[in-house]
C-alpha cells in the first residue's frame, strides 16, 4: 500500500544512515590489517607500532661494534697555533695573588729505592722515654676555637661557656740513643749488620730520615669519680689524638705505600714537627694559662700561683708610681741651686700678715735656699734609688713565676709554649726531646696514670731486602718501648662538696647543724657557694657570679668570615683576654685585639694632670659578646643532712656529719680533715681569683709604663722654709 504523500527517499532515509555506519566500521576494521596503515615516526623513520624498537636496537649495535673496534675513528684534531691563541697583546691581567706553596719539591734528591741488599739487618730498638709527668688543667675555649675546630664538638659542653676539664702529659725522649741503635751492629761478629747509613741519613742534606711521627699515650684509672680505688689488673685505655690538631701519624700512614712515598712524607712530618712533638693547647678565653707540666709541678698549684702573682703585681705598680712621684718631684725640683731659677709658688689656705708673720705678698711662699733645696734633691734621688732596687726585687719575683717584666726582658725566661727554636737540634743529636700530649676527654673527677711511647718511621721500610727478611720491612712505622707509669693525677672535677664545720646537740643548740661549701667550674673558674644545714635539709645553693657574657656565635662566624676575627684562625693563635679584663695602666690606650676592636676589659681613666687615681670604668666588650649571663649560678648536690655525730677518732673527739645520698646510701665526712685539704686550698684559690674575673690585669699583655701622677699638694708642702704667709704665732 503506498503512503500518500512520503518521498521514498524519506521511507528508507533511516536504513540509509545505517547502512554508511556500518561500511565506515567495516572499512575501519580493514584498515588494521592493511601495511602502513598505523605509522609512528622513531628517528627519522616511519615504523608501525609493533617495530618500534628495531631503530634503537640497531643504533645499540652500532655503537657496541665502534667501541670493539681495534682501530676507532679518531676525531680531527683543530688546527690553530700557539700565538694566536696566547695573544697577549694590550691585555691587562690582575696581579696574582701570592699563595703558599707549601713544601718545595725534592728535586735531584736522592732516591730511596735500590739494589738487592747483600746484608742482613735488624730493625733498631725505639728506645722508652722517660718518666712522664702528667697536671690536670680546666679552662673555658675560646668561641672561636669552638668555629675553627668542629671536632671539639664532641669533648665541649652544647652551650657556652666552653668549660674543659684535661690532663697534659710531658715527658723526654733520648733521640741520641735511637741514633746509637742505629750504628750498633746486632750481633758484633755474627752475620747482622748496622742500618746502611744511607738509610736513616740523608745525603742530600735534607736532615734526619727517622722522624718522629707521633706519640702513643695509655691511661689507667686508679680510682674513680666517687674516690673507689680501681684494680691494678683494669687494662690501660689508649688516649685518642687531641680534635683538632695535626696527626703526624695518620698523615704518614695514608699517605705512604711505597718506598717512593717516603721523601714528600717525610718532609712534611718535617714541617710540622712542632704540632707533632708539642700540640698546642686550645686557646682559652678565662681560667688560669696553660703551661708544660714540667713548669707547673716547678712552679706549684697554678691557682695558688695566679693568687701569689696578683699579688705581687699590685705591689710593682704601687712601687712603680711612687718613683714616678719622686721623679715627677725630682723634675720640678731641678736647675741646682740657683735661686734665680726658681720661682714663688700660691699656697693654699695662705694666711695674711698675722702676728710675727712675713711681710712678704700674701698667698705667696717663699723660695726655699739653695741648701735646702740641694738637700731635697738628694733625699729625692735617694728615694728613687731604694724604690728602684725594690721594683728590681719585685721584678726578680715575677720573672722566677714565669711573668713577663716591662723593662726587665734580659732576664726572662725561655719561651716554653711549644714552638720550636730557629735551628732545632735534629732528632738524633737531640738527648733530651721534650714531648708532649694532651688528654681532653677525662672523667672528670677520677683519678688516671699515663704512659707513653715514641712513633718513628721504619728505615727499613719497602728496602730491597733478603727474602728471608722481607717481613722486617713490611711495617712503616716502629713503636717504641712504653715508659714508666707517671704519678697519679686526678683530673678537675665538676663539683665537689666540702663539709666545713658542723655542731652536734647541745644545751644551747638542741638540733644539730653543719655548714657546707659547694665549688662548681663554671666560666674558668670555681663558684662558692656556702649553705647552712640542719637535718632532712638538701645541699642546695646560690653563688654570685660577676659579670659575665657570651659569644653570639652568629656574629662571631660573620665577623670571622669578613676577616675579623675575634681570633686570628690557626690553632694556638693569641686570643682576646677573657671577659672583663682591666686596661694596662691608668692614662693608657686600652689594648685592642686581633679584630681591631678593644678586647673585653675596663676603660682606664683619662689620665689627665691632676688625677691621684683610677675612676670607676665602664667594661667594653666585643661586638660579637652581645649575649649577657646571668649574675648567679644555683647549685644542688646528691646530699642530705641526717645527723652529726661526735665520735672518738686519734684520741680526740671528732665530729662527723652523716649524709644520705638519693639512691640510699649513707656518706660520713669529717670536717676538720675536709678543712685541711689541699684540694680545697686549690679551689679557694680559684673561687678567689674568679671574684676579681673582668678588673684583674690582661694576663697576655704586658703592664706598660706607670703614667707620671703629680704629687700631692701636701708632698709639694715639705722641705719648705717655715713662717710663709700664714697667720701663727710670733
Amino acid at each position: 500500500m503506498r503512503l500518500k504523500g512520503i518521498s521514498p527517499f524519506e521511507q528508507h532515509a533511516e536504513k540509509m544512515v545505517l547502512g554508511v555506519v556500518a561500511l565506515a566500521g567495516v572499512g575501519a576494521l580493514v584498515l588494521q590489517f592493511l601495511p602502513g596503515g598505523n605509522l609512528i615516526k622513531v628517528g627519522n623513520e616511519q615504523v608501525t607500532p609493533g617495530q618500534a624498537f628495531a631503530p634503537v636496537a640497531r643504533e645499540a649495535q652500532t655503537l657496541q661494534a665502534r667501541v670493539n673496534s681495534d682501530a676507532p675513528a679518531l676525531p680531527q684534531a683543530p688546527s690553530f697555533t700557539l700565538a694566536d691563541k696566547l695573544n697577549l697583546a694590550g691585555a691587562s691581567l690582575p696581579p696574582a695573588p701570592q699563595v703558599a706553596l707549601g713544601i718545595a719539591p725534592r728535586i735531584g734528591a736522592g732516591s730511596l729505592s735500590g739494589a738487592l741488599a747483600s746484608g742482613l739487618y735488624e730493625v733498631p730498638a725505639v728506645p722508652a722515654p722517660a718518666k712522664p709527668q702528667a697536671v690536670a688543667y680546666s679552662a673555658t675555649v675560646h668561641p672561636a676555637e669552638r668555629l675553627l675546630t668542629p671536632e671539639l664538638a664532641t669533648v665541649l659542653p652544647e652551650k657556652q661557656p666552653f668549660d674543659l676539664s684535661a690532663v697534659s702529659i710531658e715527658f723526654t725522649f733520648d733521640g741520641s740513643a735511637l741514633r746509637a741503635a742505629l750504628e750498633a751492629d746486632p750481633d758484633e761478629t755474627g752475620p747482622k749488620e748496622p742500618v746502611p747509613l744511607s738509610w736513616w741519613r740523608d745525603s742530600a742534606g735534607a736532615g734526619d730520615q727517622v722522624v718522629v711521627l707521633g706519640v702513643d699515650v695509655e691511661r689507667q684509672m686508679v680510682r674513680d669519680a666517687d674516690g673507689r680505688s680501681v684494680p691494678e689488673t683494669t687494662p690501660p685505655e689508649p688516649v685518642p689524638p687531641m680534635p683538632g690538631r695535626f696527626q703526624g701519624l695518620k698523615a704518614w700512614t695514608e699517605g705512604v705505600r711505597s718506598v717512593g712515598d717516603v721523601p714528600s712524607a717525610l718532609d712534611l712530618a718535617r714541617f710540622n714537627a712542632p704540632d707533632i712533638e708539642r700540640p698546642k693547647f686550645y686557646t682559652t678565653i678565662a681560667g688560669p694559662e696553660w703551661r708544660p707540666p714540667s713548669t707547673v709541678i716547678a712552679a706549684g698549684d697554678p691557682l695558688e700561683k695566679q693568687a701569689q702573682v696578683r699579688r705581687i703585681r699590685q705591689t710593682e705598680a704601687d712601687v712603680r708610681r711612687r718613683i714616678a712621684n719622686a721623679e715627677a718631684r725630682l723634675q720640678q725640683a731641678g736647675g741646682g741651686g740657683d735661686d734665680s731659677r726658681r720661682e714663688t709658688r700660691p699656697r693654699e689656705g695662705g694666711g695674711g700678715g698675722g702676728k710675727g708673720g712675713s711681710g712678704g705678698p700674701r698667698n705667696t711662699a717663699p723660695t726655699p735656699s739653695p741648701d735646702r733645696a740641694n738637700a731635697e734633691r738628694q733625699q729625692l734621688e735617694r728615694t728613687i734609688e731604694s724604690l728602684r732596687r725594690r721594683l728590681d726585687d719585685v721584678a726578680r719575683q715575677l720573672i722566677a713565676l714565669g711573668e713577663p717584666v716591662d723593662g726587665y726582658d734580659a732576664l726572662a725566661p725561655q719561651d716554653e709554649s711549644g714552638a720550636l727554636p730557629e735551628e732545632p737540634t735534629p732528632l738524633l743529636e737531640n738527648a733530651e726531646l721534650k714531648l708532649w700530649a694532651h688528654d681532653v676527654n677525662p672523667q672528670v673527677g677520677a683519678t688516671y696514670r699515663y704512659r707513653a711511647r715514641v712513633v718513628v718511621n721504619n728505615p727499613l721500610f719497602d728496602r730491597n731486602l733478603q727474602e728471608e727478611q722481607k717481613q722486617l720491612g713490611a711495617a712503616s712505622t716502629l713503636r717504641g718501648a712504653w715508659s714508666e707509669w707517671s704519678e697519679p693525677v686526678t683530673a678537675d672535677p665538676k663539683r665537689v662538696l666540702f663539709m666545713v664545720s658542723a655542731e652536734d646537740r647541745s644545751a644551747i643548740s638542741p638540733r644539730p647543724r653543719a655548714t657546707a661549701e659547694v665549688y662548681e667550674f663554671y666560666y674558668g673558674f670555681y663558684r662558692k657557694a656556702t649553705v647552712g644545714l640542719e637535718p632532712g635539709d638538701i645541699v642546695a645553693g646560690t653563688a654570685k657570679l660577676p659579670e659575665l657574657r657570651a659569644a653570639d656565635m652568629t656574629k662571631l662566624q660573620e665577623s670571622m668570615t669578613a676577616g675579623q676575627p675575634g681570633m686570628p684562625p690557626g690553632a694556638g693563635a693569641p686570643p682576646p683576654p677573657p671577659p672583663g679584663r682591666r686596661g694596662l695602666d691608668p692614662g693608657v690606650r686600652a689594648p685592642r685585639g686581633p679584630d681591631g676592636m678593644p678586647t673585653p676589659g675596663r676603660q682606664p681613666n683619662t689620665g689627665q694632670p691632676g688625677a691621684t687615681g683610677t675612676s670607676t670604668p665602664e667594661i667594653v666588650w666585643p661586638a660579637w659578646m652581645t649575649q649577657v649571663l646571668p649574675n648567679t649560678l644555683e647549685f644542688q648536690v646528691d646530699a642530705q643532712l641526717l645527723d652529726v655525730l661526735s665520735v672518738p677518732l686519734d684520741n680526740r673527739q671528732r665530729t662527723h656529719v652523716v649524709l644520705r645520698r638519693s639512691d640510699g646510701t649513707l656518706a660520713t665526712r669529717v670536717p676538720d680533715l675536709e678543712r685541711a685539704s689541699d684540694l680545697l686550698k686549690r679551689l679557694e684559690a680559684s673561687e678567689k681569683a674568679g671574684q676579681t674575673q673582668g678588673q684583674e690585669p690582661d694576663r697576655l699583655e704586658a703592664p706598660g709604663p706607670s703614667p707620671i701622677i703629680p704629687p700631692r699638694r701636701r708632698e709639694e708642702d715639705r722641705g719648705r722654709a717655715p713662717g710663709g704667709g700664714g697667720g701663727g704665732g710670733g
